[in-house]
């Protein structure tokens, strides 16, 4: 079976691309997105991602020089509602956080592929992926982060890292059968009790 991989020009500067490339970036994304809510990533092929999203396989690698920055960016963009503030005036930190991980469950328990994705990504070796999926992180932290308010600082990233390593072993467990979702968010219930119990009202 031939392979993917064609020989392509240096990959797109996002910042710079005219909104007609941007718009081709962005359709890419849709289709490889769709692809992977039906298909394992590893059955994902950027023949068929170029196929679908009507360009050809040279342009595709133009803006995305593997597979693994093309499912980074993936990730990026679907976590962008993650982000979201949907937090009322009188909410707790516990409130907050609670809310966003059980966001966070449920997004995955839809689209479990998605966890896998990034379970992959936090060993890629591709450079271009690895910052893309450092982005993604960054935002997911900075997301936590801001719901601990009023903590800020040394405390507020110590207990996001315990609340996102408490996330990655449960959706981990989730993701190969071995936890139900009514576990999960139990645990993750349990973990902001402890981590974040203590945080008022800001």
């Amino acid at each position: 079976m031939a392979s993917d991989k064609v020989e392509a020009p240096a990959p797109l500067d996002v910042a710079t691309l005219p909104p007609g490339q941007l718009a081709r970036r962005r359709r890419i994304i849709d289709v490889a997105t769709r692809l992977l809510e039906s298909t394992d990533y590893e059955q994902v092929q950027m023949r068929v991602v170029a196929d679908r999203a009507d360009v050809a396989l040279g342009t595709l690698y133009r803006y995305f020089v593997s597979k693994e920055q093309l499912y980074a960016a993936v990730l990026l963009e679907w976590s962008a509602s993650y982000a979201i503030d949907n937090s009322g005036p009188d909410d707790t930190a516990a409130d907050r956080i609670r809310r966003r991980l059980h966001r966070a469950l449920k997004a995955f328990e839809r689209r479990p592929q998605f966890y896998k994705v990034q379970a992959m990504l936090q060993t890629t070796t591709d450079p271009r992926a690895e910052l893309l999926f450092a982005e993604f992180s960054a935002r997911n932290h900075d997301t936590l982060v801001r719901d601990l308010r009023p903590l800020t600082g040394a405390d507020a990233d110590d207990r996001v890292m315990i609340l996102n390593a408490t996330l990655s072993s449960v959706l981990t467990s989730y993701a190969y059968r071995r936890l139900p979702m009514a576990e999960a968010l139990r645990i993750i219930n349990r973990a902001v009790d402890l981590v974040v119990g203590d945080i008022g009202v800001e």
